[in-house]
């Protein structure tokens, strides 16, 4: 007959051999789940900032500009078009293939800033046009319209036009700034709404399989040590 200290003492170890790999898992899992949710959480405060600066920047990009219209500002030489912020569309962009984002808003934001670099070159344009020669030109144009020939007038009334119509644009331009920015901002604005929907490393299964054969591996030897246990006190719950 098996000696009953043995076999307890053999049962214990085996469920502690067990389950010792499977609570050291464990605790690593939910170390990576707990990085994966301060990602995630970092991630929609990143959102929530390149929405603020898309709500902003439609201050400019909401409106639309057909090649029918024409503003008595466009020839206005003290008139200009104001730059406007973009660094948190930036940055998203730079670190957008650090996680796994959604290809539609990865490749929504990129258009947009696209659109926002040429909608930029129009404006340094228009700004070195205005500038030549420190802007004494424009200033005395300004004070006395007739001091430049027809052709500065027309090249100013073309600058402002070209940033309007064809660096703002239509919905039908696709490369323009009122296009990629609709888009941009349905995009974030989608993915914001997406709660809760944080991504469980894939890697992680590759863990959890063998973890869970342990597990119950060990709670067998557990069970088995708890019924010696009380055999060995002459308290029988079930017949052996």
């Amino acid at each position: 007959m098996p000696d009953p200290v043995e076999t307890l003492r053999t049962l214990i170890t085996s469920t502690s051999v067990s389950l010792s790999p499977v609570v050291a898992w464990v605790v690593f899992a939910f170390g990576v789940l707990s990085r994966e949710r301060e990602h995630y959480a970092e991630f929609r405060q990143k959102l929530r900032e390149v929405m603020k600066e898309l709500d902003y920047m439609g201050t400019w990009a909401r409106n639309q500009y057909t090649d029918e219209d024409d503003n008595p500002n466009w020839g206005n030489p003290l008139w200009s078009v104001n730059d406007f912020p973009s660094d948190r569309i930036h940055e998203f962009n730079q670190s957008a293939y650090d996680r796994p984002v959604d290809a539609r808003l990865r490749e929504a934001l990129a258009d947009l800033e696209t659109a926002i670099e040429r909608f930029r070159m129009l404006l340094r344009a228009h700004r070195h046009f205005i500038m030549l020669d420190n802007g004494r030109l424009t200033m005395a144009v300004a004070a006395n319209p007739q001091s430049a020939p027809r052709e500065w007038w027309e090249e100013l009334h073309r600058l402002n036009r070209a940033i309007h119509i064809d660096g703002i644009g239509t919905a039908n331009n696709p490369n323009g700034l009122h296009s990629t920015w609709t888009v941009a901002r349905t995009e974030v604005q989608r993915a914001i709404d997406q709660r809760g929907k944080r991504r469980h490393p894939r890697s992680l299964w590759f863990g959890h399989i063998p973890a869970a054969i342990l597990a119950v591996i060990g709670i067998g030897f557990l069970i088995g040590f708890i019924n010696e246990l009380l055999h060995a006190l002459s308290w029988t719950p079930w017949p052996r």
